[in-house]
């Protein structure tokens, strides 16, 4: 069982959606932007849901909520086997699903922590249902912080050139015992870019510290994305490709393919970035 699972299930966090399911949220929204429990979301999360309305239908959004003020928990279901997981913000006291709480959690345990004893959405507890206790979030252990830059930006120093230092999203490890096979790790750049073939687990991160920025995921399997990050907040995904890890040289071979993460930015706009990946 445990070897069909793997063979035909890939997941994603981020970090990164049944045809119904992002209507029942517009549904719920008319009176203003609320999640998926009916609370009014801050400012910081607003800005983000606002950014990337046009990406809900074609991922099947099934799910959002807003795990504390300005830290924000989205789930997709772009189609039937894969699943995206995106975390974004900027929480001032950092994010509390944190990488160490995070560690193995099925997905009913991952709404729990995010949104307690709230009632899931029917299109995610239908998702829910089929995966039972499937992580849908790889093991990771505490990852280390980077160091805070010397000299933040020249342009408004915030989120990005000072707490987004403190917070294991950061890092450049990909955790959870996991080798770092393949890392593009860079500050205050104009461009950044991504790939790697056979990658069981990868990590893309961006923070904006001028300008909104687009963080951007491609597999060979088809997943696509694009999440717009406004300045000085963080935007995570981790794309984990299951069957990476089958003995079976054919799903190997066909399903095992390349994995690339890269920000669309352009003109004045800097940023920092991470792309971290273990090969298997």
């Amino acid at each position: 069982m445990r070897d069909n699972f793997f063979k035909r299930i890939f997941v994603a966090v981020l970090a990164v959606t049944g045809c119904d399911a992002g209507s029942e949220i517009d549904e719920g929204e008319r009176g203003g932007l609320l999640d998926s429990i009916g609370r009014p979301l801050g400012p910081v999360s607003r800005r983000i849901v606002e950014a990337n309305r046009e990406l809900e239908p074609g991922l099947r959004l099934l799910a959002r909520v807003e795990v504390q003020p300005d830290e924000l928990l989205q789930i997709y279901e772009p189609a039937p086997g894969e699943l995206l997981i995106s975390l974004a913000g900027a929480p001032v006291n950092g994010p509390r699903l944190k990488a160490r709480a995070l560690a193995g959690r099925s997905l009913p345990e991952l709404w729990a922590d995010a949104a307690g004893e709230a009632a899931m959405p029917a299109a995610l507890a239908e998702v829910a249902d089929a995966l039972g206790d499937a992580p849908v979030v790889g093991p990771r252990a505490d990852l280390p912080l980077a160091a805070a830059l010397p000299d933040p930006s020249p342009a408004v120093a915030g989120y990005c050139d000072t707490a987004f230092f403190k917070h294991p999203e950061s890092a450049c490890e990909v955790g959870g015992g996991l080798e770092r096979d393949y890392a593009v790790c860079v500050e205050q750049v104009t461009s950044a870019s991504g790939w790697v073939d056979h990658a069981f687990k990868t990590r893309g991160t961006v923070c904006p510290n001028r300008g909104d920025v687009v963080l951007r995921l491609k597999t060979g399997g088809g997943g696509d994305g694009g999440w717009a990050v406004p300045q000085h907040t963080h935007n995570s995904v981790i794309y984990t490709n299951y069957s990476c890890t089958t003995d079976d040289p054919d799903i190997y071979d066909t399903h095992c393919r390349w994995v690339n993460v890269w920000v669309d930015a352009g003109g004045p706009r800097r940023f920092h970035f991470r792309m971290v990946a273990d090969v298997e």
